[in-house]
């Protein structure tokens, strides 16, 4: 059970920097620029754990390289 719960830890953290960029793109365009910025460095956090957790746990799969790619162009 541990190791099905451990291994989609990655992904929820890459869902999180994708929530981040879909957020920081909605307040760029109500023009609340401050939140904006807030939410992409928030982002760019997801995205340093997001590959570190993938690489401590050993937990690679092809939807989380998927998953990764989406955020990073959000």
């Amino acid at each position: 059970m541990a190791n099905c719960i451990t291994r989609h830890i990655p992904n929820a953290v890459t869902c999180c920097n994708l929530f981040s960029g879909c957020i920081a793109s909605v307040m760029a365009f109500n023009e609340n620029y401050t939140l904006a910025i807030s939410f992409i460095i928030l982002g760019a956090v997801f995205d340093f754990f997001d590959g570190m957790l993938a690489r401590t746990l050993n937990a690679h799969s092809p939807i989380g390289k998927d998953l990764d790619s989406l955020a990073d162009d959000i």
